[in-house]
């Protein structure tokens, strides 16, 4: 493999972004490039890295992790778009035809590139040092600025530290999961009586509704009804394996409004951000059948069947997205009227549906909700609850990529110099050459 790798440079170090978390190791059990092992750092595509957990993110992401500048991985997938034109042709061509077609193609690209390479350079030059003046000027300045940049390094180390830590359980003993487990059931089984109840008022009005639309509220109200069977069934079976002390601390917890919604959230918080890693799988399968779709009948019933999903993922996502905020709604209410804990609380964040499917790496989902954590920690870190500490870690963050993009960029600027001097010397020397040898 080292035939095919080089490293010119003792002190340049060497990024690799693959679509999975990947650091090497699998190389270096195989003997393979021990002797750059300290020179390499791995990551994970930009639009790949959505799919994965939130630790995953802050160690993978190259927009986390330091070296990667603003490059984002995804060249593999503008190549193809690049040559996705030659398709339609290249299905009905012999294997060698095919190879010829694509190398002559990519052969064209690449001479075509390289005569714009230095507008490329530069817009991308210009685009990093917009981007990080304009993240500078922010940590110069204003709220962010008071913070200053050694406390906001700080901050965002310390934010590393506590999320990489493998979690503490949520209950102390079997009995507080049971406790959390009965009340989970509680609230899908008022969640499934409130989809009863609006089942119930749209087929009150079956006259205003289609045939399909009928029979599609009275399909979901059967099995609204049967899961609300099931779910109080395994209510029963769960206050019945209670233990005599998980029994009494829920007898003293059951008209506890405000954990409830406090346990409902939190769980609702995880579907959510599973749904969303989901729905980013599924819009790469329908932006992959895009690509691939020709005018083939199979294919065009693949891409509706597809897209139909993704759509109907976000419905599923916005509808638990409003489940939540109303719980957060509730959780308000009760500490104004009194009704909850007494002790500091700090309410949960609101999430907007429209930000979320976004995909930004910075959103709160992807973070902890110190709502929503334990709450007699005392005093939470400033990372987790100032909102203008969070905007700094993200700006401090933006500020690296873009000086390690200016850094790359210039370097290439100073390769591209140098190559360009290079064959202008041959060129000379070329005529030169072909003028001595005409006289």
């Amino acid at each position: 493999m080292t035939s095919h790798v080089r490293f010119p440079e003792v002190s340049t170090r060497y990024g690799f972004l693959h679509k999975r978390p990947f650091n090497g190791t699998d190389f270096l059990q195989h003997g393979l490039l021990e002797e750059f092992a300290d020179r390499l750092v791995f990551g994970v595509s930009v639009f790949h890295a959505y799919g994965h957990n939130w630790a995953c993110q802050l160690v993978f992401h190259p927009r986390k992790r330091d070296g990667f500048g603003l490059t984002d991985g995804e060249g593999c997938e503008r190549f193809w778009s690049a040559i996705r034109r030659l398709i339609p042709g290249l299905r009905v061509s012999g294997f060698h035809r095919r190879l010829f077609v694509i190398d002559q193609q990519v052969d064209f690209m690449q001479a075509h590139g390289m005569w714009g390479l230095g507008k490329w350079l530069l817009k991308r030059h210009n685009e990093a040092k917009t981007r990080g003046e304009a993240a500078a000027a922010r940590l110069d300045n204003g709220p962010v600025g008071a913070i200053g940049r050694t406390e906001l390094a700080e901050q965002w180390e310390a934010q590393l530290t506590t999320q990489l830590q493998t979690l503490p359980r949520q209950s102390e003993s079997a009995g507080d999961k049971a406790i959390d487990d009965v009340m989970l059931a509680l609230g899908r089984l008022d969640e499934l009586k409130a989809e009863k109840k609006e089942c119930n008022k749209k087929l009150l009005r079956v006259e205003k509704l289609t045939p399909t639309e009928a029979s599609e509220a009275q399909s979901r109200l059967i099995a609204t009804e049967d899961e609300i069977r099931r779910t109080k069934v395994t209510l029963e079976n769960l206050r019945t394996a209670l233990g005599a002390g998980a029994a009494q601390k829920w007898e003293s917890l059951r008209g506890d409004a405000y954990l409830r919604a406090r346990i409902n959230a939190r769980r609702l918080r995880a579907v959510i951000r599973s749904s969303l890693q989901s729905h980013k799988f599924e819009r790469e399968k329908l932006e992959r059948s895009y690509r691939n779709q020709v005018m083939r009948a199979a294919e065009q019933k693949e891409h509706s069947q597809v897209k139909d999903l993704v759509h109907r993922r976000e419905k599923n996502v916005a509808g638990q997205v409003r489940r939540f905020n109303a719980l957060v709604d509730q959780m308000t209410l009760l500490v104004k009227q009194g009704k909850a804990p007494k002790r500091k609380m700090v309410l949960p964040r609101r999430l907007d549906s429209k930000k979320l499917f976004k995909l930004d790496v910075d959103d709160d989902i992807w973070q902890e909700d110190p709502g929503l954590g334990a709450q007699d920690e005392g005093d939470l870190p400033r990372w987790q609850t100032e909102q203008d500490v969070k905007d700094g870690i993200v700006l401090l963050l933006e500020e690296r990529r873009c000086r390690e993009e200016l850094e790359r960029i210039e370097a290439e600027v100073r390769a591209l110099g140098l190559w360009w001097e290079e064959e202008r010397a041959r060129f000379a020397a070329f005529m030169s050459d072909d003028w001595s040898s005409g006289s």
